[in-house]
């Protein structure tokens, strides 16, 4: 009797994926729920709703610094609503289209240094089962040839960065410099792209790829989440490194400012030094 108390107490833990993992449906358990079109609307549909996740394996108090760190950046003109669904994994219901616009469209956005990542979300779909691994940056190709001056050959090279969204050719207000602009969807599980590669006829171009801004990194594995103190045991020879501040573009500035504000950053790749 105690044994079975015991199974059974342990059993009261499982998780729901565990528990269908281990039981055998009846039919009628398994018989699936169809919403149909001429199914009466049982709510307000989900409009300007967002699920984020943010790129840490670090717990955080998302009420006492996420939702107010965000809040201060994007400095919404109505209220939104964010939803814990489990550790690093929300919701959020924007007021406005201005706000989704703003939140959807102008980051990357960061909180204590890492990537805040967003996509749209219906409100029906298993949060667990949206993958959010993709992070919209605007990257800088310097130096290129007149050859590759063009869109159609700038898309190209940017291909090798991420998922092109949009390029420049022509900088806007306030930037300078021998590069274009290109915005890209970058891969959070990748290293962190350096340079892309150029080939015409016989002619084969290297060049160098700055990003704008970026999440914390690490120097030494390239990845992000992380930096070179965290990684491994921390011990590491940075001679040896192949990543590092070099990736980050020089004409532009973002720098931590204090927790989780995403004011100005030059040089990212740490910690921000100058915040808790």
């Amino acid at each position: 009797m105690a044994a079975s108390s015991s199974s059974q107490g342990r059993r009261g833990k499982e998780t729901a994926d565990e528990l269908l993992a281990r039981l055998n449906l009846q039919e009628e358990e398994d018989d699936d729920f169809i919403w149909e079109e001429e199914l009466p609307d049982l709510g307000v549909p989900a409009k300007w709703l967002a699920i984020a996740r943010v790129h840490t394996p670090k717990s955080f108090s998302p009420n006492n610094a996420l939702y107010g760190d965000m809040r201060a950046t994007w400095n919404p003109t109505r209220t939104v609503v964010w939803r814990k669904i489990k550790d690093s994994l929300f919701t959020a219901q924007f007021g406005c289209l201005g706000d989704w616009n703003k939140a959807m469209l102008e980051g990357p956005w960061l909180f204590r240094d890492h990537a805040v990542i967003m996509k749209e979300y219906d409100g029906f779909k298993k949060p667990e089962s949206v993958v959010l691994d993709k992070l919209s940056v605007w990257a800088q190709i310097h130096v290129l040839l007149d050859n590759f001056l063009i869109e159609r050959a700038v898309r190209g090279l940017a291909s090798r960065i991420g998922e092109v969204e949009e390029v420049q050719l022509k900088l806007p207000a306030g930037f300078c410099g021998e590069f274009v602009r290109v915005r890209v969807k970058i891969d959070i599980n990748a290293k962190i792209k350096c340079f892309v590669t150029g080939t015409k006829g016989e002619e084969r171009v290297r060049y160098e790829v700055k990003c704008e801004k970026l999440p914390i990194f690490c120097y030494n594995c390239g990845e992000f989440g992380h930096w070179h103190e965290e990684c491994g045991d921390g011990v590491h020879d940075e001679s040896t490194f192949e990543w590092g501040e070099f990736v980050l573009a020089n004409n532009v500035s973002f720098r931590p400012v204090g927790r989780g504000n995403f004011g100005t950053q030059q040089g990212r790749g740490g910690p921000g030094r100058s915040g808790g």
